[in-house]
């Protein structure tokens, strides 16, 4: 009993690739299509600046004085990938006497070539990298020794809103041409009123506060199983960003799927018709299907793609795969559909 079981568990570890003289039976499995959608989504953070209690009364601005946090959804892409359906679980019986010398199975068992070569199986989404951040500019390197020396913060905010309205009145002269020392070419003109410019944003931070935007992606793995109009996917909420499903913090996001129905169901079989040969190998017809996301109220992203569930199954006959004619087969690893079939006279 022990050596049955080592054997079978070696058959299955060679799904990659079988080479056989004998005949034998692989069991193989068709695909079923799923989808992965990856979000996109925006973190912003607001600090408040230290003087932000005073920036009402020295620049007559509004800031926020506690921190906050939002997340936003900014986009929704889609991408297939491949499970074994374990309904369409088959024997394909292999060897000289039937034409099959070798089949190519991935590491699940799913078919992907019978004596031939598999199709490069799909790459993969490159990993999110977000765009590097400017170093922001630290506002203290531009506070003078009056400023740092003062003894509380109302008095330094008091010095430092001082300073921010003689930056604006050096940049309203030097526009007008009628500061005390003027450059002396446009370039020097451009180069002096750029670092007023930094100057005084740097200093605003200590009263506005600032912001930072972080961008990170989260994927979503979605299989669809048949027609539904509405069903819950993921919950997202704006103040923690993506949520459990089961989290009523977060506002609920749907998905629908819809046939197409691009494949004609199968003909009913007439009794009275001859019996159709044993099919040898199957492959997939797959169907087109369309998958809206929605937040409940409106439609937010739409999705066409083909899944080998949605289709029908396709057998492939002892007239096509047989001892007298080489017969290449190649499916496509993500609906089982046949991207090759090829046959040649044997030798």
């Amino acid at each position: 009993m022990k050596t049955k079981l080592l054997s079978l568990a070696l058959l299955w570890a060679g799904f990659s690739s079988l080479a056989v003289a004998q005949e034998e039976g692989v069991t193989y499995c068709l695909p079923k299509t799923a989808a992965k959608f990856t979000l996109r989504i925006e973190k912003t953070t607001y600090t408040p600046g230290d003087f932000a209690e005073y920036a009402t009364r020295f620049l007559r601005v509004k800031a926020g004085t506690e921190k906050a946090v939002a997340y936003r959804l900014v986009d929704c892409r889609m991408s297939q990938y491949a499970e074994p359906d374990t309904a369409r679980l088959f024997v394909l019986k292999v060897g000289d006497k039937r034409g099959i010398s070798n089949v190519q199975l991935d590491n699940r068992g799913i078919l992907l070539a019978v004596n031939d070569q598999p199709v490069a199986q799909p790459a993969g989404d490159q990993a999110f990298v977000p765009a590097p951040k400017p170093k922001r500019v630290n506002p203290r390197d531009f506070l003078s020794q009056e400023i740092l020396a003062a003894g509380s913060n109302m008095k330094m905010a008091e010095l430092t809103a001082q300073d921010i309205y003689e930056i604006r009145d050096s940049r309203n002269q030097l526009s007008r041409g009628q500061a005390d020392y003027m450059p002396k070419d446009g370039e020097q003109l451009k180069l002096m009123l750029q670092k007023l410019d930094t100057q005084e944003a740097a200093m605003l931070q200590l009263f506005t506060g600032t912001t930072d935007r972080d961008t990170a992606e989260v994927e979503v793995d979605f299989v669809p199983l048949r027609e539904t109009s509405r069903q819950l996917l993921f919950r997202f909420s704006q103040r923690r960003g993506l949520v459990d499903v089961d989290d009523l913090g977060g506002n609920p996001y749907y998905i629908s799927v819809e046939d197409e129905h691009s494949v004609p169901p199968p003909s009913p079989v007439d009794p009275k018709k001859k019996k159709e040969k044993e099919p040898v190998l199957y492959s997939c017809i797959p169907g087109r299907i369309r998958l809206t996301l929605s937040d409940g109220a409106k439609a937010w992203k739409s999705f066409e793609m083909y899944a080998a569930q949605f289709g029908q199954l396709n057998p492939i006959d002892e007239d096509v795969i047989n001892k007298k004619v080489n017969t290449q087969v190649v499916l496509n690893p993500l609906t089982g559909g046949l991207e090759k079939i090829k046959t040649e006279q044997a030798q």
